[in-house]
């Protein structure tokens, strides 16, 4: 018995350092805002993509699409090249999510690095790359 309660605390407090870690984690983002920026609303309502463009000052905006209780958000960015960026992506939240669609979109301060006047490939994790015209800011 006296194992079993040793095992349990041992567990308990593991538990609570991983709840604890995981609250100090910092979002990659500085902001992020309900809808799609203005001027880039999709054509197609049905439309559910993930998108990546620029804002004025230069940041990646990150376009995602998911429940409005576990909303899928940027994890992480790395810069692959000099012109290749990757954002992992995770749906937040949970275990319960509400069946409904809403739109988030993630400002990102971009890595350093990145080639000034060249094209910039963005992987969301979607299977298709997006080209980016040259980043300005």
């Amino acid at each position: 018995m006296r194992t079993h309660t040793r095992a349990m605390l041992i567990l308990a407090v593991a538990t609570s350092l991983a709840g604890m870690l995981t609250a100090c984690a910092q979002p990659i983002y500085i902001a992020s805002d309900e809808g799609y920026p203005a001027g880039h609303e999709p054509s197609d309502p049905l439309d559910e993509s993930f998108k990546a463009l620029w804002d004025k000052d230069g940041n990646l905006l990150v376009v995602t699409l998911g429940s409005s209780s576990c909303p899928n958000e940027p994890k992480s960015i790395e810069l692959e090249s000099p012109t290749s960026i990757v954002v992992q992506i995770e749906r937040a939240g949970g275990p319960l999510c509400t069946a409904d669609i809403a739109v988030k979109t993630y400002t990102i301060p971009v890595p350093k690095g990145l080639a000034p006047g060249e094209e910039i490939t963005v992987d969301l994790g979607t299977g298709t790359p997006q080209t980016l015209p040259p980043v300005r800011g």
